[in-house]
């Protein structure tokens, strides 16, 4: 004779198993959680805290720096703070598409070139230098040991 399904021993509305100890899925995982919690928590007030001197904790707080522009942030759903990007030549938002420069700066798709943003770092001499560290003069005593 099959045992008539019997209601979670939480009280919750669902049907509890034998293997659960007569509750449903959720309740008993939230009561392993809970288990697990106050075993990690039984064993962090059992460990010994050392006190720390007074001057070392005037050297570590005075070393602490409070987060910078915090006020130019916009708080999202999840609490946590998220800088929007704007460009930095006619401050449009930026979404997705944004143009990071070497001047360090981000421009929107209208002014992503040097040229439309009047950028600040040189671009020729930087790229003139790169091409004559990566090409070499080559000398006629090579060529004529060569041949």
């Amino acid at each position: 004779m099959a045992s008539e399904p019997r209601l979670c021993a939480n009280g919750c509305g669902f049907f509890g198993t034998k293997e659960n100890k007569n509750m449903c899925s959720k309740c008993f995982l939230k009561t392993i959680v809970l288990q697990n919690m106050d075993h990690v928590v039984a064993s962090l007030t059992s460990t010994t805290i050392t006190p720390v001197s007074a001057a070392a904790s005037a050297t570590t707080t005075s070393t602490f720096d409070a987060p910078h522009n915090v006020s130019e942030g916009v708080t999202s759903r999840g609490g946590e703070e998220k800088r929007r990007e704007r460009c930095a030549s006619c401050g449009k938002r930026l979404g997705l598409i944004m143009f990071p420069c070497r001047c360090g700066f981000t421009f929107c798709g209208a002014h992503r070139y040097a040229e439309a943003h009047h950028c600040s770092l040189d671009l020729r001499s930087i790229g003139r230098e790169r091409i004559a560290k990566e090409n070499p003069l080559i000398k006629s005593d090579k060529l004529n040991r060569r041949l």
